[in-house]
């Protein structure tokens, strides 16, 4: 897992200074004088005192489909305005810490992650302008690693991670067609879960109910012919939205969860056999059980797939404008 910011540290200027100069800083940043507040389970002894130095970060961007190390940060720094690099470079002449900031977080799970890392000519002649130094963070634990990795192996997908990639991709997509008036900015929309923690109904798999835990639905009618997730609470109500409960594929019945739909008029469901996620071309059937025979495509061998395929999709549009779909 890796992530990475820009990070600016001053004691002499205010965060809202830092903003005026380098623009909007993220949520983790704080200002000259402010009081931190005390961890709960630290006993209260002395008051706090005032933070003697400003914070300003921003964090870079990168599809979640690449490897980071090397191809997702150097193409996330190389397309970084020059404008602000030469600001940067103002705060480092007077003083101000500038840095770029990788952190890398390695475990047994995720062999992508505990790779190698380096930067191409681009993103360094970047920093070089801005006069940032490069601090790479790196965290090991590899309690429980697999004992044989297989090729093709990824690990289970995290939930949360996806969600807020999710959401940070869907306000760059929208940013960028409001630019470019191409898009209601609003028309994306991604809804976390009101109650994180709790799935709102019993959907018969547990890998939906994981994902309902997260989020309530997901909208992207902006993105190539539409994609939805519905909400949970459509899938207890299949039956009166005429979704299939099952699906008749080389004279076999097979139980499914409708979950979500897209643009054209398909439908995504989840196998409750095998877990495998199928594009439903045709819902036309007048049985009553709802049993129809339809064209089906298999599109991801399981949710996980399926999610990180959607937020590939969304990166894909951000990043050249253009996506063959799902």
């Amino acid at each position: 897992m890796w992530r990475a910011y820009l990070f600016v540290g001053s004691r002499s200027a205010t965060l809202g200074e830092l903003c005026d100069a380098l623009g909007p800083s993220s949520d983790d940043s704080h200002s000259i004088g402010d009081v931190p507040r005390r961890p709960r389970r630290v006993p209260s002894q002395a008051p706090p005192r005032p933070l003697e130095w400003s914070k300003w970060t921003r964090p870079l961007w990168w599809r979640a489909s690449r490897f980071a190390g090397v191809d997702g940060i150097t193409r996330a720094v190389s397309m970084l305005p020059e404008v602000l690099a030469d600001r940067l470079r103002t705060r480092a002449h007077i003083g101000d810490t500038v840095r770029l900031v990788v952190v890398q977080n390695m475990d047994g799970r995720d062999p992508v992650g505990a790779r190698g890392f380096y930067l191409q000519p681009l993103a360094l002649a970047w920093l070089a302008r801005a006069g940032a130094e490069l601090d790479l963070d790196q965290y090991a634990d590899l309690v429980d690693e697999p004992e044989e990795v297989d090729f093709g192996y990824r690990p289970p997908l995290d939930l949360e991670w996806w969600r807020d990639r999710m959401v940070a991709s869907v306000r760059l997509l929208d940013g960028a067609s409001a630019e470019l008036e191409e898009r209601d900015a609003a028309s994306n929309e991604f809804v976390p879960a009101a109650s994180p923690g709790s799935s709102p109904i019993e959907t018969r798999s547990p890998a939906l109910d994981a994902l309902y835990q997260v989020i309530d639905e997901v909208c992207l009618p902006g993105v190539h012919i539409g994609y939805w997730i519905h909400p949970a609470e459509w899938l207890s109500e299949a039956e009166d939205r005429r979704y299939p409960t099952s699906v008749v594929a080389e004279g076999m019945t097979r139980e499914v969860v409708t979950f979500g739909s897209d643009g054209g008029g398909g439908l995504f469901v989840l196998a409750l056999d095998c877990g495998e996620i199928l594009h439903v071309y045709s819902t036309e059937t007048g049985n009553e059980t709802r049993s129809v025979e339809p064209v089906l495509r298999q599109v991801a061998p399981d949710l996980d797939a399926f999610l990180r395929k959607l937020l590939d999709v969304v990166d894909e549009l951000v990043e050249t404008g253009d996506t063959e779909g799902i």
